[in-house]
Parts: structure tokens; sequence; C-alpha cells
């Protein structure tokens, strides 16, 4: 799975979670961490260290019992980012004068095991420090909790986010389960939910529930399997549209001599958004230096992601 996919994933999760902050409280009651019915609030996450450093956590929440809640979405393991989280932990320390939680989320076991190593140092003379984050892994025993039947349905989007890089006869069990309890929420809930499921799969997971579609006779009562199919349907038009646009651009480029890298090509025709490639097209046409401009361009979206995940919103105000 590329750079692209993986995008779009993680920033799925996390609008979710800031526009629903208490459904990460429903998933660390369901999967055993304890429960609270204290409302969260989402807290700007520029973290600024006497205006030198600035680091950004996925996400900071805060509620009336616990000063601070750090969320980390981590795929894959990266140590530049597991040392900025004493740094977090320290500035919110003394701004709170208080401990909060430091809360990892992931569905792959080698990064669990990688989070869940406590960061220690210890000076030449004995001083030791040592951290240690709230691991939260879904994997398969976890994936079972989040669907039960008397499972909240918003907690189907995260077990649809934690089969992104799965496959197989149980992970497409778990897909059509996780569809069946968004069918459980009201419109415009339900839809929207099928929306996010849609950004989040891997192509195999995406040609299997294409293949479901195809027979909703087997589901009559199905409608989140029926928004699945019309999203299925918009998505596929609009690749098919970004696929020519991504032409045209190419073909300009190469009218203007612009030599692109490997890299640059790849991103340009792995990008779905139409009006992110319109948007390139009319810079580079009013542009004296085009090569310049696209290196600007392409910079800025080194993690583009399907133009529905911008729309993704879970508006409080419409659950019933």
């Amino acid at each position: 799975m590329g750079l692209f996919m993986l995008g779009a994933a993680h920033e799925i999760l996390i609008m979710a979670l800031r526009e629903q902050p208490n459904l990460l409280a429903l998933m660390l009651q369901r999967l055993g961490f304890g429960s609270t019915t204290e409302a969260w609030q989402v807290v700007d996450t520029a973290l600024r260290f006497a205006d030198v450093k600035e680091v950004r956590p996925d996400l900071l929440l805060r509620s009336a019992s616990l000063p601070w809640m750090i969320v980390e979405i981590q795929h894959n393991p990266d140590e530049a980012k597991r040392r900025r989280w004493p740094l977090m932990v320290s500035v919110l320390l003394d701004e709170y004068q208080s401990m909060g939680e430091l809360v990892i989320v992931t569905a792959r076991r080698r990064v669990r095991d990688w989070a869940q190593q406590s960061l220690q140092w210890q000076g030449p003379l004995g001083t030791h420090v040592r951290l240690l984050p709230l691991v939260l892994y879904i994997g398969a025993e976890q994936m079972e909790q989040l669907l039960a039947d008397d499972a909240p349905p918003a907690l189907a989007l995260v077990a649809a986010w934690a089969l992104q890089s799965r496959y197989g006869p149980q992970p497409r069990r778990w897909i059509r389960r996780a569809l069946e309890q968004t069918d459980r929420l009201p419109e415009p809930l339900r839809s929207t939910q099928v929306r996010a499921i849609l950004q989040v799969l891997n192509e195999r997971m995406l040609a299997h529930l294409h293949d479901l579609t195809m027979n909703l006779e087997h589901i009559p009562q199905s409608e989140a399997f029926r928004n699945f199919q019309q999203a299925l349907e918009a998505r596929g038009e609009a690749r098919g549209e970004a696929r020519g646009e991504a032409r045209v651009l190419l073909l300009y480029l190469e009218k203007k001599q612009v030599a692109l890298t490997s890299q640059q090509r790849k991103q340009i025709e792995s990008c779905t958004d139409v009006t992110l490639l319109e948007r390139w097209l009319e810079t580079l046409f009013a542009s004296e230096n085009p090569a310049d401009s696209l290196r600007a361009l392409l910079g800025l979206q080194q993690l583009a992601f399907y133009s529905d995940a911008s729309r993704y919103k879970f508006l409080a105000k419409n659950r019933a």
C-alpha cells in the first residue's frame, strides 16, 4: 500500500475523532480501558516550546476530569515521531500541572510491539526518565468487540479503518458486518460513514465489496450496502475523469518540455481529485515557469487523498 492510501486512511480517522471526540471514549470503553460519560473537547494541537519548537500531535483532547489526552494514529514505527512524544507530554504537564494520557492507536501488531516499548533515559549519575504510552491496538479480538451486535454503530468506521492492510475470509466478513452496523445509523450519518469507509479500504477489499453489491438481492434491506454501491459508482466516475485530467496535464508538461521525475509522474497519475488537477492546470497555464510552479504544487500535496475525504463530517447536531 502506498502513501496515497495511507494518507487518506490516516486523515479520515483523525477527522472522525475530531468531529466526534467521544468516539475515542467509546473505543476505550469497548476495548476495556475504562469508561467515562464526560464530554470531550478538541484542543488546538500546536504545542510550542519557548517559540523555538512546535510539534503537532494528531489529536489533542480534554475533558472535565482529564486535563489532556494526546492521540497519535500510528501506521508504522517512526522513531523521529516517537522522540517527540516526551516533548509533547512535558509541555502539557507543565502547562496543566497535571498528568494526562498519551494514546497510540494502531491496527498493526508490529507497531503495537514497537509502541509498547517504554522510552527510557538515564543520566551518568542515575537520573532516570521513563515514558510508557497507552497503546490501543485493534486486532482480531478487538475487531469482534467493535462489531458486536450491541456496539455503537459509529465504531464500525474504526473497524473498517483497521482493515486497511488486511484481506481474506475473516476481514471480508468483518467489513460486511461494519456495513451492517452502519445501517443502524440515521441519515445523513449513514451515508457519510459509508463514504468514509470507502476511503479507508484497500483495493482488494473494495473489489470484493463491488462484487458483493452486484448481488444486492441477497441483502435487500441494507441501505448501507446500497449507499456503498452508489459511492463506488461515483468513485469510479470520478477516477475516470481524474485520469483524463491527468493525461491533459502530462501532455501540457510534455509540450512545455518540462522533465518529470518518476515520483512526480506517479504523483500526477495517482491523483484522483479532479478539482485539484484542474487547479494545477490553471496554475500552470498562467505560469511563466511551469517547471518551478509544478514543483511547488506537488510539494504541497505529498499526501493527497480523495476529495471525498475533505467532505467527511460527523456533525453532532445531526445525531439522532
